[in-house]
């Protein structure tokens, strides 16, 4: 299938096996950590993955340098997170959508169906939420950004109708509350930043 996957890690030794399981469709998997201190790099390694690794500055900052930096070997980047899988109805979608010729879009956006306990949970995440996930590489870029990185498209975005599946408990609900306190100051001074740089 004529698309790489990018999976941005740091000590996802929990989440990245069931990822790639869920990745098996795919010819060029592209991890690249943080220097996880567990086993993820191993782990990506031994199931076939690709590894580069850079210093973590920022969201946006690692998600530039990982389409800037690598030598995808495809045109088309799908990218999830570790705890995400994409559901086999948007594996097709996808596999229709890139072997009919060129795509009418530079990216294309999708939702996420966020599970807690086995169970979707429909009615208290914002369902739907849409997200960028799949873009030509060469039609992207993300500016410096704290968290919550949003890419800048050189042309128009279409919508897929599949959904990633978003396991973001996986890690246990203290880890699930340090990390969203830590994104909710993350934002709040990016919110700063942007206020302060306004003439």
């Amino acid at each position: 299938m004529t698309v790489s996957v990018l999976i941005l890690t740091l000590n996802e030794e929990r989440n990245l096996p069931g990822c790639l399981d869920a990745l098996s469709w795919c010819d060029d998997v592209v991890v690249f950590d943080s220097f996880s201190t567990d086993r993820t790099v191993d782990i990506a390694k031994e199931r076939g993955a690709r590894v580069f690794q850079k210093r973590f500055l920022n969201y946006g900052t690692q998600r530039e340098a990982a389409r800037t930096e690598i030598d995808y070997r495809h045109p088309w980047v799908l990218t999830v997170d570790a705890d995400e899988r994409p559901e086999p109805a948007l594996v097709d979608e996808i596999r229709a959508l890139l072997s009919s010729g060129d795509p009418p879009h530079a990216a294309y956006r999708m939702r996420r169906k966020d599970h807690f306990m086995g169970q979707w949970i429909r009615h208290a995440t914002l369902y739907p939420s849409w997200f960028v996930r799949l873009y030509r590489n060469d039609q992207i870029s993300y500016p410096e950004r704290a968290v919550h990185e949003y890419p800048d498209v050189q042309g128009t975005i279409g919508e897929l109708q599949g959904h990633l599946l978003h396991y973001s408990f996986n890690k246990g609900l203290t880890e699930w509350l340090e990390k969203h306190n830590r994104y909710s100051e993350l934002e709040a001074a990016e919110a700063i930043r942007e206020l302060e740089e306004r003439p």
